[in-house]
């Protein structure tokens, strides 16, 4: 729709419109915003805009300006961050209760226990893969699937970082996996 769109800490949403050079602010006081704390911002396979808050995950209806709640558990806490499957259901990685699918079809959510808490990225490497990132567990491919868990590394290679506290990952052109952590950096 030629916009960005901007999530603030405490100023709720701001939207740029390219074209026109101006901007519209959504906040708590003026819409359906929830929290004028943004988390995260996703953009999913239709153009909607996703907005992850503590507790909540709600879509942008572009056309009509107005915030739609979808069902997620409010005990989730933050929002971190956010992932569309082929099927159009969403995962989500939260700080208090992990990694979440929200089932988009059917408005409801699956907790998924075996990845940990504190979920700060989650990204598809492919249709079925989806890679995790977890503070205190570290990166992990699951299937969406077969619901296969693997931990990457070995316990050897993994060792030294045992107590890290994975913060995020990248994988570059060449497949690369590079991996922020609290203890060492990059």
């Amino acid at each position: 729709n030629g916009s960005y769109y901007f999530g603030t800490r405490e100023s709720g949403l701001i939207e740029f419109n390219k074209k026109t050079q101006t901007h519209k602010t959504y906040t708590v006081g003026n819409s359906k915003l929830a929290s004028n704390f943004i988390v995260s911002l996703f953009k999913d396979s239709k153009g909607e805009i996703l907005v992850g808050l503590n507790g909540k995950l709600q879509k942008l209806n572009l056309q009509a300006s107005i915030f739609q709640s979808l069902n997620v558990p409010e005990n989730c806490g933050e929002i971190l961050s956010l992932a569309e499957a082929e099927n159009g259901n969403l995962y989500l990685g939260t700080d208090a209760l992990g990694l979440i699918e929200y089932q988009n079809s059917e408005n409801n959510y699956k907790v998924i226990n075996e990845l940990g808490t504190n979920v700060r990225q989650v990204y598809f490497l492919n249709k079925n893969e989806l890679m995790v990132c977890s503070i205190s567990l570290g990166i992990f491919i699951y299937n969406i699937t077969s619901k296969e868990i693997t931990k990457l590394g070995s316990d050897i290679a993994l060792k030294p970082w045992k107590d890290a506290r994975f913060l995020s990952f990248h994988v570059d052109s060449d497949s690369i996996l590079w991996v922020g952590n609290f203890k060492w950096g990059l």
